[in-house]
């Protein structure tokens, strides 16, 4: 393994290799705060032939918000014969340490593994996770409208195996990755319960108006 120091410009950022459904600000802005009190960063992982990042982006984006695309960064150089060991490896360090993968992260890189022909038990060793979890988080991953893989969200847990619409691909890719519709009813529940909600409010009457529409036309 080789260490140097690297300059960010040469660095690639591919996102088909990151586990993680998005960079976190939060903890971009903890390190950012590390960075400026004198604190030396863990060196972060790349692949020697692409400078790709395998670990460590949240490292890369501290760095360059302080100092800029000049910077250098210490890097540790290693070499993967496949796309897939480099997912494997990225998905490892990002499920056993630092900043913890969602559920739904968890879910992406089985999907993501499956693509690269990764087998069950590869799979499992790079998340860190039993067999019974695999089965379980496996049940999240849906078909998509052009037949790929689609990994779910907790309020689309429901559709775990089945093919979904394009409309169903769109709003899994933009609600919470932890939303849950039952608890979110329920919460709707025990506010109006508490008399909570300002039922005079026009705007929270139409919505309540719109969903009692779409419930009745559903459950017709």
């Amino acid at each position: 393994m080789k260490k140097q120091n690297i300059p960010l410009a040469k660095i690639i950022i591919d996102e088909t290799i990151y586990p993680r459904h998005k960079v976190s600000a939060g903890n971009v802005a903890i390190l950012k705060e590390a960075l400026r009190s004198g604190a030396t960063l863990p060196p972060i992982i790349l692949d020697e032939k692409t400078m790709k990042v395998i670990d460590g982006w949240h490292r890369v984006e501290a760095v360059r918000s302080i100092y800029g695309e000049e910077a250098k960064i210490a890097a540790e150089l290693r070499t993967y014969d496949t796309k897939q060991d480099m997912v494997c490896d990225a998905v490892h360090m990002n499920a056993i340490q630092g900043y913890k993968l969602t559920t739904w992260d968890r879910v992406r890189a089985i999907v993501m593994l499956v693509e690269l022909n990764a087998d069950k038990d590869r799979i499992m060793k790079a998340l860190g996770i039993t067999e019974e979890k695999y089965e379980k988080l496996a049940e999240r991953i849906a078909e998509g409208p052009g037949g790929e893989k689609i990994a779910l969200k907790g309020s689309m847990r429901q559709f775990g195996g089945k093919k979904i619409t394009t409309e169903q691909e769109e709003y899994n890719a933009g609600s919470g990755s932890g939303l849950d519709i039952g608890v979110l009813l329920a919460q709707i529940i025990r506010a109006m319960e508490a008399d909570a909600v300002d039922v005079n409010d026009v705007r929270i009457g139409s919505l309540f108006a719109r969903i009692i529409e779409l419930y009745e036309e559903a459950a017709a």
